[in-house]
């Protein structure tokens, strides 16, 4: 799935061996993103996905740190990855509708956003309406 270092973030720099599961190491790798620490963050959910590939959290934090990055394909797999594992995941579904807002694709964006805030049982049809009459 990883065939290359993000281009904004290539780097010489080697993995630190860490005995930490991937669940533990996908919370990590989420608190080094909102710390804007985006390099650490990808080194840490490859790390998760190198010890399971199936960890949506860990994928879904692959396609943040490929949206940040300005690598919209990337983030997109990722998202679409995640999804595809853990279809009602809150994040990939809300990250995933923010990526389609910065390829302005507000259909799109709207779908997702939706679906997110449906498994949050917020109903955005409703909050879209009362913004429309604002």
């Amino acid at each position: 799935m990883l065939t290359r270092l993000p281009n904004a973030e290539r780097s010489s720099r080697s993995l630190p061996i860490s005995r930490a599961g991937p669940s533990k190491l996908a919370q990590r790798s989420e608190e080094k993103l909102a710390g804007g620490e985006s390099w650490r963050a990808w080194q840490l959910a490859v790390k998760a996905l190198d010890k399971d590939p199936g960890n949506a959290d860990a994928l879904n934090l692959m396609g943040y740190s490929y949206r940040k990055l300005g690598e919209f394909d990337e983030a997109m797999e990722y998202y679409e990855d995640a999804l595809k594992l853990q279809p009602d995941h809150i994040g990939a579904n809300e990250y995933m509708g923010e990526l389609y807002l910065e390829m302005k694709n507000l259909p799109k964006a709207e779908e997702r956003l939706a679906a997110a805030m449906g498994l949050l049982g917020i109903d955005f049809a409703s909050l879209s309406d009362q913004a429309g009459h604002a």
